[in-house]
Parts: C-alpha cells; sequence; structure tokens
C-alpha cells in the first residue's frame, strides 16, 4: 500500500466522520426544537398565560437592550461619540419597549 492511498483513505474516513456528526448534530437540533415548541405549547395554554406573556416580554427587553448596545458601540466606533449622547436614545428604546406591552 503506497502512502497516497493511506492518505485518500484518511480522506474519507474524515468526510464520513464529518458527515455522521453532521447528521447527529442535526437530529439533535430538531429534538431540541421540537421540545422547545412543546414547552411554547404549554405556556400559551390558559394555565400559564401570565407567565408566559411575562418571559415574552422579559425576552424582547433583553433582545432590545443587547441590539441598543451593539449598535451604541457601533456608532461609538464610527463617531468616536461620547456614551453620554447616547444613554438618552437607550432609554428611550427602552420606554418605547415597555410600551408596547
Amino acid at each position: 500500500m503506497s502512502k497516497l492511498s493511506i492518505d485518500e483513505e484518511m480522506k474519507l474516513a474524515k468526510k464520513a466522520h464529518s458527515e455522521k456528526m453532521r447528521k447527529l448534530k442535526q437530529k439533535q437540533a430538531d429534538e431540541e426544537k421540537r421540545i422547545t415548541d412543546r414547552v411554547l405549547e404549554i405556556l400559551q395554554g390558559d394555565e400559564y398565560e401570565a407567565l408566559y406573556k411575562q418571559l415574552y416580554k422579559q425576552s424582547f427587553q433583553e433582545l432590545q437592550a443587547q441590539r441598543l448596545e451593539r449598535s451604541r458601540k457601533a456608532k461609538e466606533s464610527r463617531d468616536g461619540g461620547s456614551i453620554a449622547s447616547v444613554i438618552p436614545i437607550v432609554e428611550e428604546a427602552l420606554d418605547e419597549a415597555e410600551s408596547q406591552y
């Protein structure tokens, strides 16, 4: 057996392993999505409606704050602006997000 055929075998084995790992990760992601979907169904039911709304609002506010922070950092790096000029914008956006609920 030549060195070339060993290299080829290694490439084939790596490719097969990569494909197997991809399939396993996809199965795991599919299962997690099914579980998440089921949890959402349960939370959206009458018994847990208040909890669902509270968690939804909290998640929305956290994501909004993250978005604003990224925006602030991008603006600051573009403009070289100070943080004091951005704080009122962040507060205004958070107030607006809270008023939606």
